[in-house]
């Protein structure tokens, strides 16, 4: 996407002079001679272009690597302790269980913007923007995948004595509350809603249940969603403004995004007590690199400061590679990624959970990580991070026992009864070979080989197991989600925040636009899923929380696998530290080496 806003042709000069290929070396330390770059520039490797810079429009991660350094949000997650910390709140919320009125058995939730924040016009940001933020994302038929989330919210009060104060309503308990509002990301109504398109609708309006029906012809709300959603409001530098550290200067499609710090921003007092207040670099530089073997040479070549997700093969020989190890710190932080085997609960063998049982103990997952993996990650036994508290280590991870999953297919009716190797049962007067079709995303060399490294599994058990790749997409709309599969090799991103089962364990998620992918459930199960979402006491919810992973455990609706390490390479001439929190590494806190 071309940038739209003028910048001179002067300008433009100096920018790419100064930043894509600045080589002074005379500034430099001297036992530092051979870096390439001495400037305050982070490059950094993007794998993919962003959609869009919009926070509520998109789900790309490389969106939010941009956009995160130019928006902020109430509260966020803070890197080094990982704990939700104020951003543009003054402190963490006041929450306020409520017992009477049109909001009893709900709760109320009060913030107070800093009284430093600003726009980059200079006006403060105030709780008329958070109120014109949290309308934008319920407007109906806005295309947001944030929408249902803030759903949850049925009201919004605004101080009359205090324009940075206002005080959100839920008129249901639900544990993901305040993440949700912490998450609630500021727009500047100046810039976004210049006309008070959204002036005259309230929350309470615009997230009521009949608001589709009520509100979807609304004029008004159509040309919002249509100026909202604009290219002019979503790509183009010139409108990226948020109350950030950096400023969107170029877009050139295909090739970089270039972000600049603000002189004199506000929030530069408070990065001695949050890295999320951290600007060090000058200007950060994305540099868009789709193909992993340019993104290599480049790093051989100094081209780039930071690289991640790299492949884990490309990445143990990179730690060989004497040039790569004299310029770049390769880490290795936990990634919040879990890699399962999803199994259709709905396939006519699949429904067996003797059957699914002894898939799980055919494949030896430690001696994958070892041999395939490089060794660079770690197993888990459920949908849950080890790094959670409730976490539930008491479950034994399942291990590799072919004798074991023999017997279990025995016992579910499959033996080789014609002595041809495979096993075989009689299905409505049929004979059928145990045989199952595994769906890969193409291009996904994790899933290839550990789809391949399954196939041999199987066979030792008389088991035949076809790979088939597809695209992702194609993949996840016409086979994942409409149950048009048999076993899926996928991965589910976590996040730091307490787990909702609901949009991939509970029935009502067995739906084509929903994220229970296996087809699970029960009642019970519901009815647990149900619970530990309103439940706000910690020690009872930990409790339901591993009670869920025991119950899920014994049915093995998925085969659980590993969760990775990231693989980042960090140029040595920045102090930079990684992270559990998503991507790993984050830009803006880079510290050029003095």
């Amino acid at each position: 996407m071309k940038h739209i806003r003028f910048i001179p042709i002067l300008l433009v000069s100096l920018v790419l002079s100064g930043v894509l290929f600045n080589a002074c070396k005379s500034d430099g330390p001297k036992e530092a001679d051979n870096y390439k770059y001495h400037d305050n520039t982070v490059r950094v490797r993007m794998a993919a272009e962003p959609d869009r810079l919009s926070p509520y429009l998109t789900r790309s991660a490389y969106s939010r690597l941009v956009f995160e350094r130019v928006f902020m949000y109430m509260m966020d997650f803070d890197p080094e302790t990982l704990q939700l910390t104020p951003v543009l709140a003054k402190s963490m919320p006041v929450l306020e269980e409520i017992s009477e009125g049109p909001y009893a058995g709900g709760v109320k939730m009060t913030f107070e913007i800093k009284n430093d924040a600003v726009w980059p016009n200079g006006t403060p940001v105030t709780a008329e923007d958070a109120a014109f933020s949290l309308k934008a994302v319920l407007v109906p038929g806005m295309p947001s995948v944030y929408q249902p989330f803030f759903q949850f919210f049925d009201g919004l009060e605004k101080d009359p004595t205090n324009d940075k104060k206002f005080s959100l309503y839920a008129k249901e308990k639900y544990i993901l509350l305040e993440a949700v509002a912490a998450s609630l990301c500021v727009y500047p109504k100046y810039v976004f809603d210049p006309d008070g398109l959204l002036d005259e609708f309230t929350v309470e309006a615009l997230s009521a249940d009949d608001a589709a029906t009520a509100l979807g012809d609304n004029e008004k709300l159509k040309t919002f969603i249509e100026k909202f959603t604009s290219p002019e409001l979503t790509t183009d530098p010139g409108k990226m403004i948020g109350s950030g550290a950096y400023q969107v200067d170029t877009w050139e499609t295909g090739q970089y995004i270039l972000i600049s710090k603000k002189q004199d921003w506000w929030g530069s007092k408070y990065a001695s007590s949050s890295s999320l207040f951290a600007a060090y670099p000058d200007t950060i530089l994305f540099k868009i690199m789709p193909d992993q073997t340019a993104a290599l040479s480049a790093l051989k070549d100094q081209e780039l400061d930071v690289a991640n997700n790299l492949d884990s093969k490309d990445f143990v020989e990179l730690k060989d590679n004497a040039l790569v190890s004299q310029f770049y710190n390769l880490e290795t932080p936990p990634s919040p990624t879990i890699y399962l085997a999803y199994l259709n609960n709905k396939d006519q063998i699949l429904s067996d959970g003797k059957v699914r049982k002894a898939l799980a103990h055919l494949v030896d997952v430690q001696d994958f990580i070892t041999s395939l993996y490089d060794g660079l990650a770690e197993r888990v036994g459920g949908p849950v991070l080890k790094s959670k508290p409730y976490y539930n280590n008491d479950l034994q991870l399942v291990e590799y026992n072919l004798e074991e999953a023999k017997k279990l297919l025995n016992e579910a009716g499959w033996t080789d009864s014609d002595s041809d190797g495979t096993l075989d049962k009689q299905i409505n007067g049929s004979k059928e070979d145990l045989q199952f079709e595994i769906l890969i995303s193409n291009g996904s060399k994790a899933s290839e080989n550990l789809a391949l490294y399954m196939q041999e599994a199987f066979k030792r058990a008389g088991v035949k197991l076809d790979v088939t790749k597809k695209e992702f997409r194609e993949l996840m709309s016409e086979n994942v989600r409409k149950k048009d599969y048999q076993i899926y090799i996928g991965a589910m991103g976590m996040d730091l925040t307490l787990d909702d089962f609901h949009q991939q364990w509970h029935t009502e998620s067995d739906n084509p636009s929903g994220g229970n992918y296996t087809g699970f459930g029960s009642v019970a199960m519901d009815d647990l899923i149900d619970s530990i979402r309103v439940n706000l006491d910690e020690n009872s919810r930990n409790e339901m929380y591993k009670r869920f992973q025991r119950e899920l455990y014994k049915e093995t609706p998925a085969i659980f696998l590993f969760s990775p390490q990231e693989r980042i390479a960090i140029h040595k001439r920045f102090n930079a530290k990684t992270s559990e929190k998503r991507p790993g590494f984050f830009p803006n806190t880079f510290e050029l080496k003095k």
